[in-house]
């Protein structure tokens, strides 16, 4: 081998070293996100019932409000984000008090910050999570924990308690909960008959803090759709 070629065999040896380190290390200018890498995301939820009937199972009171819910978790930590945004409504007034909204009412929750997350469980009636008062259903993630309460973009004091899941479907095309013609009641026997795991549904349920059992606001997002970020 002449110099010439052994020198030539050496720098090419180098710029392959090189490429080979800048393709294994991550590119500093890049951010690296620890979460989220996955995304869940659904529009123009339910409002089921009112204080004195919550869960209106026959969906005689359920209506459509204008809004949005997006949740980015990451599967293994379970960190991440829920928002719920909302366009205002008077059936908002439980949340805004004496502070009506104009653009928007903003429920934030940061995950790590939550009273618990769970994933890939079973939830309510004979659980230990959930509601009892709603038909078992397999949930994919959920939680519950403190709300950020924000109006117009504009921090409250007063946050509100809620759980929140997305999983199998308990409502109806018509908002109802039933099963060939049998709507559901807590009384019911058999409630394993009213969850559709071809259809993914995204529930919130927000308390009174002064009254756990008493339900302030019951949505429902029909149709939600999962991507991987």
């Amino acid at each position: 081998m002449s110099k010439a070629t052994f020198w030539m065999v050496v720098a090419v040896a180098a710029v392959a070293a090189i490429w080979l380190l800048f393709a294994v290390l991550p590119d500093p200018s890049v951010p690296t996100l620890d979460y989220p890498t996955i995304r869940i995301d659904a529009t123009d939820p339910w409002l089921i019932g009112n204080t004195v009937d919550a869960f209106s199972y026959a969906g005689d009171n359920v209506r459509i409000l204008q809004g949005a819910v997006s949740l980015e978790i990451d599967p293994i930590t379970l960190q991440g984000r829920i928002e719920f945004m909302l366009l205002p409504d008077d059936a908002l007034a439980v949340l805004t008090a004496d502070m009506p909204a104009e653009n928007s009412v903003i429920l934030r929750m940061q995950l790590e910050q939550a009273d618990a997350v769970w994933t890939h469980r079973a939830i309510n009636k004979a659980s230990d999570v959930g509601d009892a008062r709603l038909p078992m259903t397999q949930s994919r993630y959920g939680g519950s924990g403190t709300f950020e309460l924000r109006l117009d973009g504009i921090r409250q004091p007063a946050a509100q308690v809620g759980l929140w899941s997305v999983g199998d479907a308990l409502r109806q095309s018509d908002g109802s909960i039933r099963n060939q013609g049998l709507v559901f009641s807590p009384l019911l026997r058999d409630q394993s008959v009213f969850s559709d795991p071809t259809r993914m549904e995204f529930t919130l349920l927000i308390y009174d803090a002064a009254h756990p059992d008493a339900v302030l606001l019951h949505l429902v997002f029909s149709d939600a759709l999962i991507s991987e970020l």
